[in-house]
């Protein structure tokens, strides 16, 4: 049943002409299937069957799973500004659980929204003081792993804390 419905969510068809970059995305496709049930390091592979008499191509796909891994724990590092139970209640990777992509890049988008909606807040706040006429305090404001800093190179008059680094170790039963 899972098979057949990851065949039809399949790109390449039969009668198409055939398209590597269409097999590349189905390798991928069948290859994400299993990720997301606890296979993290799944081998796929497309074997070509190749019929010079009429002209066509078949394809098997060889499926090595591997070892099914499951997440033993999930830790937050540089994170100063959040407390842990806020972090973690985003997260939609369990410890304890199957290792799921799905999962993974859902926790880091929540994350990240997260991450924005406490930078929207600080900014609505220093907007306030600024309109009062009031000084803002200086305030730790998170950036993003692989995002730039907000200060100039000359002011450095404020710390930045990484918020939702997740880390993941995983261990294969």
């Amino acid at each position: 049943d899972s098979v057949d419905k990851t065949l039809k969510e399949t790109e390449i068809q039969s009668g198409e002409t055939f398209s590597l970059e269409k097999l590349r995305k189905d390798t991928f496709t069948v290859s994400e299937k299993f990720t997301d049930v606890g296979y993290a390091f799944a081998n796929v592979n497309a074997v070509p069957d190749i019929n010079r008499d009429n002209g066509t191509v078949g394809f098997t796909f060889f499926i090595d799973p591997g070892q099914r891994v499951y997440v033993r724990r999930v830790s937050f590092s540089g994170n100063l500004a959040t407390n842990d139970e806020v972090l973690r209640r985003e997260m939609r990777q369990l410890e304890g659980a199957w290792f799921s992509t799905a999962k993974v890049q859902r926790s880091r988008a929540r994350l990240q929204r997260l991450a924005q909606q406490s930078l929207c807040t600080e900014q609505a706040q220093e907007q306030r003081h600024h309109d009062a006429g009031a000084r803002p305090r200086q305030e730790s404001k998170p950036v993003l792993p692989g995002e730039q800093c907000c200060c100039k190179a000359d002011d450095r008059s404020h710390q930045h804390h990484a918020l939702g680094t997740e880390v993941y170790d995983t261990a294969a039963l």
